[in-house]
Formats: C-alpha cells, structure tokens, sequence
C-alpha cells in the first residue's frame, strides 16, 4: 500500500567513524528511523529496508554521503513528506517537499 504523510519533526544524529541516524515523527503516528552507515561499517549493515505496519515504524538505510543531503531537505523544507510503499516485497521510503511556485502570487 503506498503512504505519504506530512513530517512533523525530526531529529539527528552523527558519530564520529560510526554512522549517524535521522529520526523523523510524521503525522498519525508514522515514524521513519534513518540508519547511515560509513564504508568502514557497510558490511556490517543489512541495508535492508523493513517496515513494520502494526508499529507503523520504518527503518531505512543509506550511506553516508546522503547524510547532508536529508539533514538539508529537513531543514529547509516548508513541507516535506514521507512516502512509502510497503506493497513490494521490499519497502521503499523517500522524503519530499512540497513545491512551491517561483515568483510572486498575485491576489
């Protein structure tokens, strides 16, 4: 089933060598737990999305590099949402926001 939700909050974290997690609280109660992972790690990680529908509690993995990337669009973003589609045999999870047109509105 495919599900987007508007993000409400969201916190970080980075660890030195270790990887880093982003943590994001969307609206009914969907939560997304980014799990980042250095190339010294990468073996050890599953790099296994799951998603857990009773919970509504996703866990995604990316490298690194992704890391300012997310903390960006999180910040900046006016609106931004989690999609996800849990139909597939293997979850997929992405952040969007909102576009906003250029220019000025006219009333």
């Amino acid at each position: 089933m495919r599900i987007e939700k508007e993000v409400i909050k969201f916190s970080a974290a980075l660890a030195p060598r270790a990887g880093g997690s982003i943590f994001i609280t969307c609206a009914d109660r969907y939560f997304l737990d980014i799990i980042f992972f250095t190339k010294e790690l990468e073996r050890l990680i599953a790099k296994r999305d799951v998603y857990d529908a009773e919970r509504k509690y996703g866990t995604a993995y990316e490298e690194i590099s992704q890391y300012p990337y997310y903390i960006d669009l999180l910040r900046n973003a006016d609106r931004a949402y989690m999609r996800f589609d849990d139909s597939a045999k293997r979850p997929f999870f992405e952040i969007v926001e909102i576009s906003v047109p250029l220019g000025e509105v006219e009333d």
